[in-house]
């Protein structure tokens, strides 16, 4: 019996492609250059000497083969699927099924010129699928909202990209209800005694009692009771439920409040996407980022050990780098879409960003990279005091990039929060941080700037979460302005070492801190009395 595609094989090659591929396998095995099985392909993957791996659409259960993808990206190693893992063992050399290989690299190969061309069929292969997501605006898609006057009622979504899965994850809380597809185990038992499994597709609806966010994977798991009767799940059965993407799902909320509401719309709206790339490096270090409105996605983190600079061994050096430049760019080329990202910034301490910017684009007239050429314009070369991820901080908070970033989305949250900082140190009774503060602010409508973050909306404390959506309404009542930060955004955890909510306030409030001075003061009376007792 043959096999389906799996839905989550991408990119998948079509047929012209397929027979490239499995020519080069062929070829790879006569010259030594082939390792066969998932695990031989990771091993390859980590000892840094694949370059392409090649997997099986029709694996089941595909999620034993889902580790190589995320692999791929972290080592930047193009992979694709084919749709027969049959064939591919055939091409392998060998008369049983292969769900997965890899192509070796091997400098003096006669191969080297047929794998950098299946490779850039691959990465065109992506950028064409990219492309067409863009042009049909791929976002959360809303299929059914059902919620009354009374803020009663579920709604039904299916998540299209990783950010989707990061909505949702803010978006379900312990005590909802979700109903989704999901695959089950069951025990048959047959006349004669025995028993067999196997593995059927149903469709659960659970109570949520622990919810799980693999932000690698960008799947979401949501453990709790059945309760709906199903022939394969007892009432009152624990099951986990996998929500991934393009798996619709649907969502019974006890009671929707207006930040769960807001959250929907933000996510189904077409306009939210990564308009800022970012490139954070230093010799043999380099973090790809993808900078959304939601959340700083490190796409690949490119490490190189390169020799050191020695009499006599400049040559070494130089191909040391040259090997870490082509894999940044060839990184760049695989994440960056340039249909939506406005700015591109790369960032590093002293002249690593001009050494590589210049080396990108000679490399990009010498192999007619048209997609770096066309979007020249719009690369950056600002300082970084190091290429570790939290230099993005120093980065974004950079004058020049402010204004270069002025039209897109990641902006707002960067700039708010500097003119908090800037507030707190110029007029520090108009800037306040804290539970405490921000609520007596809010009782004199004196909030003009919320800054809070989506952490404290996934509280498991009903009442706590009330709290703040009620804070929220308040401020925006009064006219004040609310912005909420992703946890996984770096602004965001920026607010986060700020106890996760501050303010900018129309007028001073000195006695906000006299507060603080008075209860301070209180305390140490009540410890003096206790010690007179």
């Amino acid at each position: 019996m043959t096999e389906e595609v799996n839905p989550k094989a991408f990119p998948l090659a079509d047929a012209q492609l397929t027979a490239k591929i499995m020519n080069l396998l062929q070829q790879a095995l006569n010259y030594n250059q082939l390792r066969k099985g998932a695990n031989e392909a990771t091993k390859t993957l980590n000892r840094g000497l694949a370059d392409i791996v090649v997997l099986a659409g029709d694996t089941e259960p595909i999620e034993i083969l889902l580790h190589l993808p995320l692999l791929c990206e972290d080592k930047n190693v193009p992979y694709v699927f084919v749709r027969s893992k049959q064939a591919l063992g055939r091409a392998c050399g060998v008369s049983r099924p292969i769900v997965a290989c890899s192509v070796t690299t091997n400098e003096g190969s006669q191969l080297k010129s047929q794998i950098t061309s299946i490779q850039q069929e691959i990465e065109r292969l992506r950028r064409r699928f990219n492309n067409k997501c863009n042009n049909n605006n791929c976002n959360m898609k809303l299929l059914g909202k059902y919620v009354d006057k009374g803020m009663q009622g579920s709604v039904t979504l299916m998540p299209e990209e990783s950010e989707d899965m990061w909505h949702a994850y803010n978006l379900i809380a312990e005590g909802d209800s979700v109903r989704s597809t999901t695959i089950r185990k069951v025990q048959n038992e047959t006349a004669t005694g025995s028993s067999t499994s196997s593995r059927v597709r149903t469709t659960l609806t659970i109570a949520v009692e622990s919810i799980d966010f693999d932000t690698q994977a960008q799947v979401l798991r949501l453990k709790g009771r059945n309760i709906e009767e199903n022939q394969y799940v007892k009432m009152g059965a624990y099951h986990t439920l996998d929500l991934e993407l393009n798996r619709k799902f649907e969502l019974r909320k006890p009671e929707w409040d207006t930040i769960a509401l807001e959250r929907i719309e933000m996510a189904c709206d077409p306009t939210q996407s990564a308009d800022v790339a970012a490139v954070v490096m230093q010799e043999g270090l380099a973090h790809v980022c993808l900078i959304t409105a939601s959340m700083t996605l490190v796409r690949s983190k490119i490490e190189v050990s390169i020799p050191r600079k020695r009499k006599g061994n400049v040559q070494q050096h130089e191909k040391g780098l040259a090997k870490f430049y082509e894999q940044v760019m060839q990184s760049i080329l695989r994440h960056v879409n340039f249909d939506v990202v406005k700015c591109v910034l790369i960032a590093s301490p002293g002249f690593v960003r001009d050494q590589f910017y210049d080396y990108m684009f000679q490399q990009a007239v010498k192999m007619d990279y048209k997609v770096l050429l066309d979007n020249k314009s719009r690369f950056m070369l600002v300082h970084a005091s190091s290429g570790f991820k939290h230099s993005l901080r120093e980065v974004l908070q950079d004058p020049a990039v402010i204004a270069k970033m002025s039209d897109t989305k990641a902006a707002g949250e960067v700039k708010a929060l500097e003119q908090f900082y800037m507030m707190l140190q110029c007029e520090p009774a108009k800037a306040f941080y804290g539970k405490k503060h921000i609520l007596r602010a809010a009782e004199a409508q004196s909030i003009e700037t919320l800054l809070i973050s989506d952490n404290l909306f996934r509280c498991q404390d009903v009442s706590l979460r009330k709290e703040y959506v009620n804070l929220v309404e308040s401020v925006r009542d009064a006219g004040g302005e609310v912005k909420i930060f992703s946890s996984m955004h770096i602004s965001g955890e920026q607010l986060a070492q700020l106890t996760g909510i501050a303010a900018l306030l129309r007028f001073p409030m000195p006695e906000l801190e006299d507060s603080d001075d008075d209860d301070d003061e209180d305390g140490a009376a009540g410890g003096d009395n206790s010690d007179s007792d």
